[in-house]
């Protein structure tokens, strides 16, 4: 049994990345969540993922997602991917919430157009179905040093990839189960995280941590290489088959 942990690359990316999309314009609910996005960031030294409500009744001024990729493409195709948790390190005094309906957070899959870049329009780019157990916001420890953990369920596990990039975002409860809060005046519900650029004290990225098994080899024995398309790379060379 092998644990493998990988990161989002800190800009300038050149496999994976990490950031957040944003609906910026004033609307309600509906129209926040169903928005083409209006902001976008990949090399911030923090994500964002919730909901602001504005002074003006029923109406929302912003939602963020999050985008979480990692390159993982170093998993043994033939291994068995026995679990898994995506960790993240909330910053301190960042953490809201504030609505009378508690706020949580939903681990998700994400289809960006880039592996190495986020825009604006990646906002709509997101899944509904959860790869693990929503977090609540006030279960989530808030200290810029304290890792919280995602344990993704089978269908996050089947989504992790042996051959390219895992993609996975955050989407806050309300919006990933359509269930629009109480409004409430400037009310927040949110939370705000470490990124890859690593500006906290040590080591503090997003991390997506991979426990896994050797499996049988379909070709035979492949002496630990891994399996390309046209051969087999051994020890750095690629071998013919």
């Amino acid at each position: 049994m092998t644990v493998s942990t990988f990161y989002p690359n800190a800009d300038p990316e050149t496999t994976s990345m990490d950031g957040y999309a944003a609906a910026i314009a004033d609307g309600t609910f509906a129209a926040v969540r169903a928005d083409a996005g209006g902001f976008a960031a990949d090399a911030s030294d923090f994500w964002v993922t919730g909901l602001e409500a504005t002074a003006s009744s029923g109406i929302y001024d912003q939602m963020t997602r999050a985008f979480k990729l990692f390159d993982t493409s170093t998993l043994p195709d033939s291994d068995t991917i026995d679990a898994a948790t995506l960790e993240f390190v909330a910053i301190t005094g960042k953490k809201f919430d504030q609505f009378t309906e508690p706020l949580s957070l939903s681990l998700i899959t994400t289809t960006p157009a880039s592996n190495t870049g986020l825009a604006a329009s990646d906002y709509p780019n997101v899944g509904t179905t959860k790869q693990a157990t929503d977090i609540t916001v006030a279960s989530i420890i808030a200290d810029s040093a304290t890792y919280n953990a995602f344990t993704l369920n089978a269908t996050g596990l089947g989504n992790i990839s042996k051959t390219g990039v895992s993609k996975f975002g955050f989407r806050g409860s309300f919006d990933n189960d359509n269930a629009a809060p109480t409004w409430g005046a400037s009310l927040f519900g949110e939370v705000t995280g470490a990124s890859a650029e690593e500006v906290l004290a040590g080591d503090k990225r997003p991390k997506l941590v991979v426990t896994h098994t050797a499996g049988a080899d379909p070709e035979g024995s492949l002496l630990g290489g891994k399996l390309l398309r046209g051969g087999l790379l051994q020890h750095g060379v690629l071998v013919r088959h």
